[in-house]
C-alpha cells in the first residue's frame, strides 16, 4: 500500500519527546536529523535552546547524531557547527543519494538509525525507502516556504486517519 511509505513507525508532538529511553528500547543508537521544521523554525536564524539542550542530552547519552538537511550546505554548516554535529545538506529528500551519503558519513549502522523528520513526504519517505525507522515530529515552524505548506494538509490528514 501507498501510505505505508509514507506513514512512520512513530509519531511525537515535539522533538524533546523522543528520549534516550525510547532510542534504547528500539535498539536505536544514532539519529539522522532533520533541519527545518525539527530542529528549528524554518525562518529562525538561530536553535532554539531547547533544540541545543536536547541535542546535548541525546551526545551524553551516547546517540550519536547526524544533520540531512536539502537545505544547502553554507546554511546546515553553520546550525551543525553550532552542535558540533556532521552533516548532509542540498540532500534532495526523498530522494535516496543524501541520507546514504549522511549514513557513510558518521559511519551509522542503517539497523541501529532512525531519521527524525517533520514531513511525511520527504523524511519519512526517504527513511522508508532506506528501511530505517522512522519518526515523524509535528512541525515547529511559524511560517514555512509554499511548497512545502502545499502539502500540510495531506500530511495532517493521514496523520488522523492513521496514527494520532
Amino acid at each position: 500500500m501507498l501510505l505505508n511509505l509514507v506513514t512512520p513507525d512513530l509519531a511525537l508532538d515535539r522533538l524533546d519527546d523522543l528520549t534516550l529511553a525510547d532510542l534504547e528500547e528500539r535498539k536505536l543508537t544514532s539519529l539522522l536529523l532533520d533541519l527545518d521544521g525539527t530542529l528549528k523554525d524554518h525562518y529562525a536564524p538561530v536553535l532554539s535552546d531547547n533544540a541545543a539542550a536536547w541535542v546535548r542530552s541525546m551526545r551524553a547519552g551516547g546517540i550519536r547524531l547526524c544533520i540531512v538537511s536539502n537545505g544547502r550546505r553554507p546554511y546546515v554548516e553553520k546550525f551543525a557547527g553550532q552542535l558540533e554535529i556532521p552533516f548532509i545538506g542540498q540532500a534532495r529528500k526523498p530522494l535516496v543519494g543524501g541520507c546514504r551519503a549522511a549514513l557513510a558519513l558518521a559511519q551509522f549502522e542503517p539497523a541501529e538509525t532512525a531519521l527524525v523528520g517533520d514531513q511525511l513526504f520527504a523524511d519519512v519517505l526517504v527513511g522508508r525507502r532506506l528501511g530505517i525507522y522512522t519518526i515523524v515530529v509535528r512541525p515547529i515552524n511559524t511560517s514555512e516556504p509554499w511548497h512545502t505548506r502545499l502539502k500540510r494538509p495531506i500530511e495532517r490528514w493521514i496523520l488522523s486517519r492513521l496514527l494520532l
